[in-house]
């Protein structure tokens, strides 16, 4: 699939209602119900104020998440299995819930002015990073960031389908993940106006 096939669909798709808005970085976020899951996946849009290399340069940097993702705590490439593909391990501590981790295949490619990243959670992932003692370990994770350039600045497409795992109340995690919107934005902006250093 074309990364233009795929920003048609992402854009697309039907479903999605709106949830919030932050005016900082005309950013508007939506959700929508998907068969089977607790919780709600997440699509989010807005507009970094960076340009896109840097931006891709952050999200790339899978090792800095811990200093620059909100709530992740840890953050490590376990393996690359090609130029354009990594299994990471990523540890989140959001405060209200025990930590929880999962391991991802993280994989990334660019068509002109457009940008994409994908992960989903690694079959493998247990082999890879056992479960460490106290950490929930997510049973889905799964999504994509699409970036455009927009001149010197960058349109972000968010999208998240994230199961915390144990007896977590999906209003919290929908609720969680929707307030997380504008800080994650904030510190993607953030970390790539400092990536052109």
């Amino acid at each position: 699939m074309t990364t233009l096939a795929l920003l048609f669909i992402l854009h697309a798709e039907p479903g999605w209602t709106l949830a919030g808005s932050d005016r900082a970085f005309d950013a508007r976020w939506y959700t929508r119900s998907v068969p089977d899951r607790p919780v709600n996946e997440l699509k989010a849009t807005g507009v970094v104020d960076a340009p896109l290399e840097q931006v891709q340069r952050v999200l790339l940097d899978f090792e800095g998440y811990a200093r620059v993702m909100p709530s992740t705590a840890a953050s490590r490439v376990l393996a690359r299995d090609s130029e354009r593909s990594a299994w990471v391990y990523l540890r989140y501590d959001v405060g209200v819930l025990s930590p929880r981790d999962t391991v991802v295949r993280m994989s990334w490619s660019a068509e002109g002015d457009v940008r994409w990243l994908r992960w989903t959670a690694a079959g493998a992932r247990d082999e890879l990073a056992p479960v460490a003692d106290g950490v929930v370990r997510l049973p889905v994770n799964e999504g994509s960031w699409l970036l455009e350039a927009r001149g010197q600045k960058t349109f972000v497409t968010y999208q998240l389908l994230s199961v915390p795992g144990g007896a977590v109340p999906a209003f919290l995690v929908n609720s969680i993940n929707g307030a997380g919107v504008p800080r994650t934005l904030e510190a993607l902006e953030r970390a790539a106006r400092g990536a052109a250093r």
